[in-house]
């Protein structure tokens, strides 16, 4: 149990920062339209 979360969490960690890019990259237009 414990391999198959270490094995999913660089994709979680992943999935994470793209998240975070692209909706600070949405702020940022949201914030060039205002």
């Amino acid at each position: 149990m414990l391999d198959e979360i270490t094995r999913r969490l660089p994709d979680r960690i992943l999935m994470g920062i793209v998240g975070a890019l692209v909706s600070l990259r949405s702020l940022a237009l949201l914030w060039g339209i205002v």
